[in-house]
């Protein structure tokens, strides 16, 4: 349970309106990625394994995204210097 937070930490935390929030909590919810329990007679929210998952995904796939710009600019720069060089040796 050290890892759950309420509500209002949530809202405080991530500077989102507690309806706003509440709304992606129940999507989050309702789709097994975070669970809801009471503690001490607070509403406490922790992710689940399969919120996990999904988090590792999501973070797998910007990294690549992010992989993929600069190799993308490299592969550029390769085929224009190809091209510089086909024409030097015309």
């Amino acid at each position: 349970m050290g890892n759950s937070l309420t509500i209002d930490m949530l809202s405080f935390a991530t500077g989102m309106d507690c309806m706003v929030l509440r709304q992606h909590l129940d999507f989050l919810l309702m789709n097994g990625l975070i669970e809801e329990r009471t503690s001490r007679k607070k509403k406490v929210c922790s992710i689940t394994a399969k919120g996990i998952a999904v988090l590792n995904t999501l973070s797998s796939k910007e990294y690549f995204n992010k992989t993929q710009d600069p190799l993308a600019d490299v592969d550029e720069t390769v085929q224009l210097s190809r091209v510089s060089k086909e024409k030097h040796e015309s």
